[in-house]
């Protein structure tokens, strides 16, 4: 980058010689790191059969007739003390579609278990932090989070649950189905 003429100016506000090539690095300070989390649990449960667990199920429903309400839980132990900038939830579509939208909730216990959870001893919803929808089958969806729900959550675990107004349920895969179609959260860190 040329100096001088084109106004460019060092820290001081000195104006940079025009006859010469200047380069310009940043610190690492300003940087930020992006981390790709995959859940450590995740099932669903339904009201149509509320003692039933199916956290060993490679899909996860989310419907409102009858309700099913999909769980996911996510370690952020090693990143206390960060400074979260952006929270993305990837999400791929399995047997079905859904005309309808889905929601992303907080789930403030995170003491429930993959193999545990049913319908009767499921943790309250909290706030709403996304939304999507309509989806079609076999498709990933990209689900921006509101980082303003998410302040405190890191150093700890993180649990979502996903539900929905909508009677045309969705069929989403779990990490039963395999790492590339697992629950991801997709988290950006300021250094």
């Amino acid at each position: 980058m040329k100096g001088g003429a084109s106004g460019v100016k060092d820290v001081a506000g000195n104006a940079l010689a025009a006859d010469r090539t200047w380069t310009f690095a940043t610190t690492a300070g300003g940087a930020s790191q992006t981390v790709n989390i995959s859940a450590t649990a995740d099932s669903y449960v339904s009201g149509g059969v509320p003692t039933t667990n199916f956290g060993t199920s490679a899909m996860l429903g989310v419907d409102n007739s009858p309700v099913e309400v999909a769980y996911l839980k996510f370690d952020l132990s090693a990143y206390a003390g960060r400074t979260l900038e952006s929270a993305t939830l990837q999400l791929r579509s399995a047997g079905s579609g859904s005309t309808g939208s889905q929601n992303v909730k907080l789930v403030a216990v995170d003491t429930w278990t993959e193999t545990g959870i049913t319908f009767n001893n499921r943790p309250a919803l909290g706030t709403s932090i996304g939304t999507f929808g309509p989806t079609a089958t076999n498709t990933t969806y990209n689900v921006p989070l509101a980082v303003s729900g998410l302040v405190g959550e890191p150093g700890g675990q993180l649990s979502l649950g996903l539900d929905s107004s909508s009677s045309d349920g969705l069929d989403l895969n779990s990490k039963e189905a395999g790492s590339t179609l697992a629950p991801t959260l997709v988290l950006t860190f300021r250094q």
